[in-house]
């Protein structure tokens, strides 16, 4: 630890080593990897078995302890459907009876953290002034956001033309990618942040959605008690093709270099 401002609170105290994606996501990858797991950076030429969780000192305890008990262990056993009553209709995962503010808030704080962190694999999240504060603000008080600030989507990774036999079972679940800005969407000048870990795919869209496209897109919505996973099958993201077939081959032929 060392003495610093935290981020949150702003408070002058020790600083723990802060994780943007949650530890217990870490750790779940490296527990099915002999203690390695794949994650796959940006801003690496290489992609490695790694047992780097992409940590910096960044929180006072106080803080850690609010985002961990107030959002991280409530929103990821939520998002395993532990807890909740999980329905498949269809293409699509139907989570109910679940409290989506706290889910929505944890996306965010993640994208939050992440814009704040020095770690080459946060190196394509930023965040203006006025949005960290209002973020800040909602993560500290659990306030609802509004709609035209941010909105999140979350999906399902599968791979539905059935071309790796153990890519959805498997490979999907023991990756995390780095948060890229997407290149090419239907939001104008919108930016679109996109996330990958656990078999899940999530876009943060900063800027958030107009009146009409609230109607016709599907979003967590804070009010609701359900979310609704659809799939999205991973070679219809381009972003993610390339890094997936570099995880895959990875895995194959088990290369072990750790960083």
């Amino acid at each position: 630890m060392a003495l610093g401002v935290c981020k949150l609170c702003l408070n002058e105290s020790d600083l723990k080593k802060s994780h943007a994606i949650s530890n217990s996501i870490f750790r779940k990858i490296f527990r099915s990897a002999d203690g390695k797991g794949i994650l796959i950076s940006n801003n690496d030429d290489d992609i490695a078995y790694t047992i780097d969780s992409w940590k910096e000192e960044q929180l006072c305890h106080s803080c850690e302890q609010l985002l961990s008990s107030n959002y991280e262990k409530y929103a990821i056993e939520a998002l395993r459907g532990r807890g909740a009553k999980v329905t498949n209709i269809g293409n699509a995962d139907y989570i109910n009876d679940i409290d989506v503010q706290t889910v929505l808030l944890f996306v965010l704080s993640v994208y939050w953290r992440g814009a704040h962190s020095s770690h080459k694999s946060y190196g394509q999240l930023s965040i203006t002034d006025a949005d960290s504060w209002l973020l800040r603000k909602c993560i500290l008080e659990n306030k609802k956001l509004p709609m035209k600030r941010f909105a999140v989507r979350i999906y399902k990774l599968i791979d539905s033309q059935n071309c790796e036999p153990e890519f959805e079972g498997k490979v999907l679940k023991e990756f995390i990618a780095s948060p890229y800005v997407m290149k090419n969407h239907s939001f104008g000048q919108r930016v679109v942040l996109c996330f990958a870990f656990e078999g899940l795919y999530v876009e943060i869209i900063v800027g958030g959605l107009t009146f009409s496209e609230r109607k016709k897109i599907h979003y967590l919505k804070a009010s609701s008690r359900r979310i609704v996973l659809k799939h999205k099958c991973i070679f219809d993201i381009p972003e993610l093709i390339d890094l997936m077939c570099k995880a895959r081959q990875k895995h194959d032929e088990g290369r072990t270099k750790i960083k």
